[in-house]
């Protein structure tokens, strides 16, 4: 279980940096052609920072609970 909130959260960072990054591309014509305005967007990039502190979180929780049973079995 702990081994697996561990994992779950590297998955979680991982998703936020993608989140982070991501960009699309939007091209608008103006006149026929005459004039193109493109603009860079970032879609996801409301989900990044969730999904990194909510990572940070799991691995936090996953490292105390196998440290917990780490110590009772000693």
């Amino acid at each position: 279980m702990e081994n697996t909130l561990i994992i779950v959260g590297i998955i979680f960072i991982v998703f936020g940096l993608f989140a982070g990054v991501y960009t699309t591309s939007t091209t608008e014509s103006f006149l026929g052609g005459l004039f193109t305005n493109e603009e860079l967007e970032r879609p996801y990039q409301m989900y990044s920072i969730p999904l990194i502190v909510g990572g940070i979180v799991l691995i936090l929780i996953g490292a105390l609970q196998n440290k917990n049973r780490i110590s009772r079995k000693k």
